[in-house]
């Protein structure tokens, strides 16, 4: 039984187009093509545990003289089944013994959902204003992110309650010493010139089935990313994205303020490649309140919830035609951008 065909594949290096899914899609024309500089290595996930009982390697004339193939039992202890350093090419039918495939074993079934639904948690931001988000439920993921982002995640000075049933998180142009980000279009700098709140449930409630819901009002103006999104649980500690999956209910992409997008991502589908779509925002929108935003989940997979604002690389924030201005003695809004607001039950 061929377990390799249609499986997730990466790689150490790729050129051109010739990806190292191209390895194992079963088709004999495209493959899968590496630099050229040694050592490369190309790692199919089996999905699942599983017997190794012979691999078939097929080559073009350029093949390698040496190298060897390892199965993993947790992705980091790897058990060599098979190497030499006198390859012949052509297509090679090796015979070796080893148990390879998913390194995590899934957790147990958990009981079914309720029903009728009971509610297991909630947030209704109601406490003094000026006050931080409640710390048994949420916690600040501060720093900078991968995404060409502009900003710097502080640790919950950018998020505080209104008063009024409100998380009110800020974007804020101000420097953070001794942060690098990306080049800022408007001052040149390489220390992030902008400030932004980023947070999650990662430590505080994670699960599995259910429904998750929040109302939130949007930012009026290019440049901002408002996101509302759930991660694999295991995220914070072992899984890299797009292994732990992600479930994206709302984001906003900044250069359009009146679409809003839903997306699922897996190792098989991620990025640009996420299963998902578009939909637009009220009457009311940019900038006004809009319905509950929901998913319902039902998954093996536990789950985070993860609110962030993001400011990205290709867009700078702007009220009408006039940039933001920069002041790093004092908090400085993009004029006429109202706070974004979450609302949970």
């Amino acid at each position: 039984m061929l377990l390799s065909q249609g499986k997730h594949a990466i790689s150490s290096s790729t050129e051109g187009n010739f990806s190292a899914r191209s390895a194992a899609d079963g088709a004999p024309g495209p493959r899968w093509s590496s630099a050229f500089a040694d050592p490369q290595w190309l790692q199919v996930d089996l999905g699942a545990s599983a017997g190794i009982s012979r691999v078939a390697l097929t080559w073009e004339a350029a093949y390698g003289t040496a190298f060897r193939i390892e199965v993993p039992s947790d992705a980091e202890r790897w058990t060599v089944v098979h190497q030499t350093a006198a390859g012949t090419g052509g297509t090679q039918n090796l015979t070796v013994s080893g148990t390879g495939g998913d390194p995590i074993q899934a957790p147990p079934l958990p009981s079914d959902p309720a029903n009728p639904p009971r509610l297991v948690w909630s947030d209704d931001f109601d406490g003094a204003a000026g006050s931080r988000p409640d710390s048994s439920k949420w916690r600040a993921d501060p720093g900078t992110r991968p995404n060409k982002e502009l900003e710097y995640y502080t640790d919950h000075y950018n998020a505080s309650l209104d008063g009024a049933g409100h998380l009110v998180r800020e974007a804020r142009t101000e420097a953070t010493a001794g942060s690098s980000c990306p080049r800022d279009p408007l001052s040149g700098s390489t220390t992030c010139q902008y400030t932004s709140a980023r947070m999650n449930t990662g430590a505080t409630f994670q699960f599995t089935h259910g429904r998750v819901e929040a109302r939130i009002k949007v930012p009026k103006g290019n440049g901002l990313w408002p996101a509302f999104w759930m991660m694999g649980g295991d995220f914070l500690t072992s899984r890299p994205w797009p292994y732990n999956g992600e479930t994206d209910i709302m984001e906003i992409l900044g250069k359009d303020v009146k679409t809003a997008y839903s997306t699922v991502h897996a190792p098989a589908y991620n990025g640009g490649g996420g299963i998902g779509a578009p939909y637009p925002l009220t009457a009311k929108a940019p900038g006004g309140s809009a319905p509950p935003w929901a998913a319902v989940r039902d998954t093996q997979i536990p789950l985070r919830a993860n609110a962030t604002v993001r400011l990205p690389l290709s867009h700078r924030c702007t009220s009408a035609s006039r940039p933001l201005t920069p002041d790093a003695r004092k908090e400085v809004k993009c004029a006429d951008i109202p706070p974004i607001c979450t609302h949970c039950w």
